[in-house]
């Protein structure tokens, strides 16, 4: 068995496969996987060769004297799920996942810093109008309500009007809002656009690199930028609740709180109510 692996080598080196430089087969540093069954390690494993072929437990008879688990072996690939996701999953891998198309999001990302801005500040606007429709909406809703008491009740044409003004107001922020996204995607990819996000979010293909890659870059070649000695260190993961101040709902909070204190000295729709719908008016036009 081992003299046929010898041979189909040495056919090989005299036919080699195109694009195959054939210096390759003849000096001994490209080497099909099946040697490693025959071959001791130190001779496999030679600094310089390259290997193809073969499977994880060739691989892993190779490497038995050195690797004891699979976190211990870093693997590097271009296909999610062949590459990264399998590897992870069923061998406990470290992966770095290849993704050619990320120098180009990185720098469509960094030209469009300006609308980046652009699209958040429509973002909080849509916020601040959808907490001052709400308002007006619960207060609308205690006017229609059976009790005569209420004194909401000799208001109720002011507040249905504002509200229809809240509203045109929101529908017209979610609109340039909408356009303004889609002229950010619009560079990454004319039809695609942005390849980690789906609007506002992240998209499938980014949460599986974030679950199953351990790394990724745009070219292998850039892990010889780092010293071999480099320690990559993971990111805080951040859930929602561990960003109260930066969210929607904990500003929406705040000022639901601020109404109300004010609401104790000018009334239910007092100066406070009004001038948030102005203010948001202004910002959208």
């Amino acid at each position: 068995e081992r003299e046929r692996a010898r041979e189909r080598e040495r056919e090989i080196a005299a036919h080699p496969p195109p694009g195959l430089p054939s210096a390759a087969w003849q000096d001994g540093r490209l080497s099909n996987m099946d040697n490693a069954l025959f071959d001791p390690p130190e001779v496999s494993l030679a600094a310089g060769k390259v290997f193809q072929g073969g499977n994880w437990q060739h691989l892993h008879y190779l490497l038995r004297d050195s690797v004891t688990s699979g976190e211990q072996v870093m693997y590097v690939g271009d296909h999610m799920f062949s590459d990264v996701i399998r590897g992870k999953r069923s061998l406990g891998w470290r992966t770095v996942l290849v993704v050619p198309e990320l120098a180009h999001e990185v720098d469509a990302s960094l030209q469009q810093t300006t609308r980046s801005r652009r699209i958040a500040e429509l973002r909080e606007l849509c916020d601040e109008l959808d907490e001052w429709v709400d308002r007006l909406s619960l207060m609308l809703s205690a006017c229609d309500s059976e009790n005569p008491a209420c004194s909401l009740v000799p208001r109720r044409q002011h507040i249905a009007e504002e509200l229809a003004k809240a509203t045109g107001e929101l529908a017209a922020v979610k609109e340039a809002f909408g356009a303004e996204l889609r002229a950010y995607h619009k560079p990454f990819h004319p039809v695609w656009g942005q390849m980690f996000k789906v609007g506002y979010q992240n998209s499938r293909f980014a949460q599986q690199v974030q679950s199953y890659a351990c790394l990724y870059t745009s070219k292998v070649s850039n892990l010889g930028l780092v010293s071999p000695e480099m320690n990559y260190r993971t990111q805080k993961d951040l859930m929602p609740h561990d960003q109260l101040e930066d969210t929607p709902l904990r500003r929406m909070l705040k000022a639901r709180g601020n109404i109300i204190i004010e609401s104790f000295s000018t009334g239910p729709l007092g100066g406070a109510g009004a001038g948030s719908s102005g203010g948001a008016a202004g910002a959208a036009g």
